[in-house]
């Protein structure tokens, strides 16, 4: 996905998340912890 200079902070985090979990990176039913993924970013 592209990343837009205008996107929020949330917007790109989401970005990042769903490129994970398409590409298959982050497995189906993965629980995302808000504190991890937090710490990440």
């Amino acid at each position: 996905m592209a990343k837009g200079t205008d996107d929020t902070i949330a917007v790109r985090i989401s970005k990042v998340l769903a490129d994970r979990i398409i590409s298959g990176a982050i497995e189906p039913g993965a629980r995302l912890r808000q504190d991890h993924v937090a710490e990440e970013f």
